[in-house]
């Protein structure tokens, strides 16, 4: 798919050259990692100019990749874009809480939710791809994420029932959000998968518990659809997707009720586009 090709089919979505001028201009992200250091003495040390961001205390944009940086490498800073930390953001465990990640690799969002959670409670962060897990792992640990058990696991296969208060479900996607990814897009269908996921993490919620769904496409057949497959099927609810920034609803055409999930397009957060939905389990 060229970008013509690209443009023609967001413009279903949003206004195509905005978008794809945002994405391409959006800035480097990070996150200070407030389990091993305060914002205010990271800020003190760091070598790279860097301007926060007015909605998360602890996140940053530079114009400079800050991965060969000591602080990243010693797991003070993670380089994460904006979009992607809001999946947990919204999720927003609690200290006590017992959290299922279930495509958790390579440990961004596993990693922001321990921050949340300020290192207590539980997280099984689990992931079907054995190298991947290993980044993973290590990630947890370079981060001092002492509340995460890491799995390499079918998350679609895991038993059990009703056993965590909440789950984040960041499913593999066509990824038709982010830089570039339409240059080598494959049609391929991505949604049976991603329901199973849903499905099954919404099985293993307590009752009163929530799920994220959330992913970096814009692609309606991935987000809006899968999640009203699981309305159908389930008697799972739609809760408002609160975030801490101005978003765009989801597609009508699903109901009134999509209107609570949420679509962030790059220009609007400045960052990849992500599709995000709060699911309850009454």
């Amino acid at each position: 798919m060229n970008e013509k090709e690209f443009k023609d089919y967001l413009s279903q979505y949003a206004d195509a050259d905005e978008f794809v001028a945002a994405l391409e201009e959006a800035p480097q992200s990070f996150r200070v990692n407030t389990l091993k250091i305060g914002v205010k003495e990271f800020l003190e040390g760091f070598p790279i100019e860097c301007a926060p961001v007015k909605w998360l205390e602890y996140a940053f944009t530079c114009n400079e990749k800050i991965g060969n940086t000591l602080e990243h490498a010693c797991g003070c800073a993670f380089s994460q874009s904006l979009s992607s930390m809001l999946p947990s953001l919204c999720l927003n465990p609690s200290a006590g809480d017992s959290v299922l990640d279930s495509c958790a690799a390579p440990g961004a969002k596993t990693t922001h939710l321990s921050q949340i959670m300020g290192n207590r409670g539980a997280i099984i962060a689990v992931d079907a791809r054995p190298r991947r897990v290993n980044v993973l792992v290590g990630n947890c640990a370079r981060f001092g994420c002492v509340n995460v058990a890491c799995s390499v696991r079918d998350s679609t296969q895991l038993r059990g029932k009703e056993l965590f208060e909440k789950a984040l479900v960041d499913a593999p996607c066509s990824c038709l959000g982010t830089p570039g990814a339409w240059l080598n897009y494959r049609k391929q269908r991505h949604d049976r998968l991603q329901f199973l996921l849903v499905k099954r993490a919404y099985e293993l919620l307590k009752r009163g518990g929530e799920i994220i769904y959330s992913t970096c496409t814009v692609a309606e057949e991935e987000n809006e659809a899968v999640i009203a497959k699981l309305l159908e099927e389930t008697d799972a609810k739609l809760l408002e997707a609160q975030l801490p920034l101005k978003t765009s609803c989801g597609l009508g055409d699903y109901g009134k009720e999509f209107k609570k999930t949420r679509r962030i397009y790059p220009q609007e957060s400045n960052s990849e586009a992500f599709f995000v939905a709060r699911v309850g389990k009454p």
